[in-house]
């Protein structure tokens, strides 16, 4: 792997904590993939997505709240 390689920034947004942490295990596995934030709603999601400024949101489409669909 290039050392100056820049690496993919993901939230993950689920309501489901172990599905979460299987996901992150997953991301986490490659090299140029960092989870820089977890939340189990819409809301916290998107406030995660604004303080983290992640590439990549990965968000349940159904839950309390704001929904995946919401947060678009």
């Amino acid at each position: 792997m290039p050392s100056n390689a820049a690496s993919t920034r993901i939230v993950l947004v689920d309501d489901h904590r172990m599905l979460r942490g299987i996901l992150r295990g997953l991301l986490e596995s490659e090299p140029l993939i960092e989870v820089v934030g977890e939340a189990d709603d819409g809301t916290r999601g998107l406030q995660l997505a604004e303080e983290q400024k992640p590439d990549v949101v990965i968000s349940d489409l159904k839950m309390r709240g704001m929904d995946g669909m919401d947060l678009s």
